[in-house]
């Protein structure tokens, strides 16, 4: 089961990459070559990952190369957030947004009771900073109209 997930995660985040990409060869936009890199990298984590337990039949036990993947895909997502936010949507503040850090700080401490501390410290806090600016975004987009109301889509995508 978790082979034929991983595969399917694998198989969805080469679809996105190649279909920004070829977004990006058609535009030339910072932000589709943001979009491409955040799924190239997540495709050759979960691809490292799904070789492994291909080849060996086991979940690999030192898993940094998926790691180092995983981790540069969330921070070019958190770029192409930065760069699809307005000047007006950075300065917003909203109460709303402190659901990212009231979650995310319960969930932090369960998975480094249970697992990897540095790993988990690290997966959390981007997680929070991401999901924070996500949230903002959609109180923003709300009280606003025409292109913040937009991006009403692509902060409800990061979120999921």
């Amino acid at each position: 089961m978790e082979l034929f997930s991983n595969l399917f995660q694998f198989a969805v985040t080469l679809v996105g990459f190649c279909l920004s990409g070829i977004w990006y060869l058609k535009d030339r936009k910072q932000t589709c070559f943001l979009l491409t890199c955040f799924y190239g990298c997540f495709a050759l984590g979960s691809l490292y990952w799904t070789l492994y337990l291909l080849l060996f039949s086991e979940t690999p036990q030192v898993f940094y190369v998926s790691e180092f993947g995983w981790v540069a895909s969330v921070i070019f997502l958190y770029l192409l957030q930065y760069t699809l936010s307005s000047a007006g949507e950075r300065r917003f503040l909203t109460r709303k947004a402190l659901i990212a850090p009231l979650i995310g700080i319960p969930l932090c401490v369960f998975y480094c009771t249970f697992g990897d501390v540095l790993s988990n410290l690290l997966w959390c806090g981007m997680m929070i900073v991401v999901s924070y600016h996500s949230i903002r975004g959609l109180a923003y987009a709300q009280i606003q109209t025409g292109t913040a109301c937009k991006m009403r889509y692509f902060h409800i995508g990061v979120l999921c």
